[in-house]
């Protein structure tokens, strides 16, 4: 409309000229927003953190574990989803489990301290991983692990996923407002993403499995 103008109220103080970046929905009515920003952030951390845990494409290395002096468990990073290499001093170790250590020694944790040969996560707790046999002094291990999404998202935050699978969790997060109760609600479309997502995250690990198997041409 020419000759229009209107004024906006910020949370936060800006400087005259300064760009104001943000997304902006329509509503149905001055107080009922269609969606809010706070609303679609969270449906992009969700949907971030279901691609993630349906195809585990970000892998990252953590050195600051250590297991402290004669004992057996240490907490695991706190965006680990699952470690997939365990080292200790650069020597990877086993992969074994505390029911298999008593099947085969029911005395194993009172084994002599000396260097870590294996670890294991049953019976340890949530975010932790144990070693056996345990070490005299402090044990610091390696980790390699499949990394989680954040739990919350903010405008200017940026994705640990490589842009072009970025694709897939905007339709994760469109599934997700289309299947919000209200006058948006679509069925139709929320199944259409739904099943864009679906096929996006099979393509996904069927790329992850071609460049992780050693036996396939991709990964040599």
């Amino acid at each position: 409309i020419i000759g229009a103008s209107f004024s906006a109220n910020f949370a936060n103080g800006h400087t005259i000229g300064e760009p104001i970046v943000g997304a902006t929905f329509p509503v149905q009515q001055p107080l009922d927003p269609f969606f809010t920003q706070v609303e679609m952030l969270g449906y992009v951390a969700t949907a971030l953190s279901d691609f993630l845990t349906d195809c585990p494409l970000v892998v990252a290395v953590s050195t600051a574990v250590s297991v402290g002096p004669t004992q057996q468990n240490a907490s695991l990073p706190a965006d680990c989803m699952t470690p997939m290499r365990v080292a200790a001093y650069n020597v990877p170790l086993r992969e074994t489990s505390q029911s298999y250590l008593d099947s085969i020694n029911y005395r194993w944790q009172q084994d002599a301290a000396s260097g870590p040969r294996a670890y294991f996560r049953d019976k340890t707790g949530l975010q932790k991983v144990g070693i056996w046999p345990r070490a005299n002094n402090t044990t610091p291990l390696e980790i390699v692990y499949q990394q989680r999404g954040p739990t919350v998202v903010g405008l200017a935050d940026g994705f640990i996923l490589p842009d072009p699978f970025l694709m897939y969790v905007t339709c994760r997060v469109l599934e997700f407002a289309y299947s919000k109760d209200g006058d948006q609600r679509n069925p139709g479309l929320a199944r259409y993403y739904a099943g864009r997502y679906a096929m996006g995250a099979k393509i996904s690990n069927m790329f992850l499995d071609a460049i992780s198997d050693a036996n396939l041409e991709m990964a040599q």
